[in-house]
């Protein structure tokens, strides 16, 4: 990751001025190094979770386009959301779904309260986008400790309103209620 993050400070890289071939070797090394700090995620959190696990994590690089094959495609997973930051903070998570209704659950196993909101056209319109999702589903990560972790569980509900925390939405936006 360190020498790959030296060639991304280069001016061109910086500035967008290189050319396409050069582009595509940026991120061919970037994509290389995200994926060998993902083998060493992986080694830390099953030590952190202890009990022998073998958790198979998962990231989703293309988030920025609304496109996740791990949260389109399964009908129960765990997001495990990571705090880079020495203080507590709360975020929203969106995630792209497939489906009508979910329950989010914390690790407490409460309820958490999500929403449904549609992907805007722009981004369903994205060339190469090749994904069934058009909502994403939004919930508000709370207390993230710092320089750690929270796993929330993500389970597809039997018919839409029936856990009474997913709402559907054309708004948007998102703001305190």
């Amino acid at each position: 990751m360190r020498d790959a993050m030296g060639v991304m400070q280069h001016h061109d890289a910086v500035t967008g001025t290189e050319k396409q071939a050069v582009a595509d070797d940026y991120v061919r090394i970037l994509t290389e190094a995200i994926n060998g700090c993902g083998d060493v995620t992986r080694t830390a959190i099953n030590n952190l979770v202890g009990n022998n696990s073998n958790l198979e994590l998962k990231s989703c690089l293309l988030l920025n386009i609304s496109l996740c094959e791990e949260t389109e495609s399964s009908e129960d997973f765990l997001v495990t959301i990571y705090n880079p930051i020495s203080h507590v903070v709360s975020q929203y998570v969106r995630l792209p779904v497939s489906g009508d209704s979910y329950m989010v659950t914390d690790y407490n196993g409460e309820s958490v309260v999500s929403q449904l909101v549609p992907i805007p056209q722009s981004v369903l319109n994205i060339p190469y986008r090749n994904s069934s999702a058009l909502n994403e589903l939004v919930f508000r990560a709370t207390d993230l400790p710092p320089l750690g972790f929270t796993s929330y569980h993500v389970t597809v509900s039997s018919s839409t309103g029936s856990s009474g925390t997913t709402r559907q939405s054309n708004d948007t936006n998102i703001g305190n209620t």
